[in-house]
């Protein structure tokens, strides 16, 4: 039987991604300019990312 600790972390990734997609979708019905400026964050963040693997 799988240890409490790992079911709880494997949830607890679960939950905090739910919590993050609800909150960007609040985040778009209540401000188009602080939707979009998060998700230009997001991309920058992804593509610094990239660059320091590449």
């Amino acid at each position: 039987m799988a240890n409490l600790s790992e079911i709880y972390k494997k949830y607890n990734w679960v939950f905090s991604g739910v919590l993050i997609l609800t909150g960007i979708y609040l985040t778009s019905l209540y401000s188009f300019l602080l939707f979009h400026s998060l998700a230009e964050l997001f991309s920058i963040v992804i593509a610094f990312g990239i660059f320091i693997v590449a």
